[in-house]
């Protein structure tokens, strides 16, 4: 085995190869830690930038999902007070209608 590798590394040897090929793979070789470590940064920040997106994404969906509640209860509550009113119970539509112009001028949204 000692024999097979010696033999193996006289044809392997950096002398037999050419100055440029030599200094091709002496490059190469240094090169290759720095690639793996630019690659693997990249992908960590990528990552980093996908968790942070998709969490200012469920946090603006909490905070729209929250406004819509709001919106929806201050409806019902608008609707249950309205339909205590003598003029909404009566059917009287003229001043049921001057009731709701007076609403909508007051909250225009």
């Amino acid at each position: 085995m000692k024999v097979y590798f010696e033999k193996l590394m006289e044809h392997m040897t950096l002398s037999r190869l050419s100055i440029k090929h030599q200094l091709f793979i002496i490059v190469s070789i240094i090169a290759l830690p720095a690639i793996f470590i630019i690659i693997n940064s990249g992908l960590e920040q990528r990552k980093n930038a996908i968790n942070h997106a998709r969490t200012e994404t469920l946090e603006l969906v909490e905070t729209i999902v929250s406004e819509q509640k709001n919106l929806v209860s201050s409806t019902r509550q608008l609707f249950i007070a309205l339909s205590h009113l003598p003029e909404v119970t009566s059917h009287n539509q003229a001043e049921v209608q001057t009731i709701l112009s007076e609403i909508l001028k007051s909250s225009p949204q």
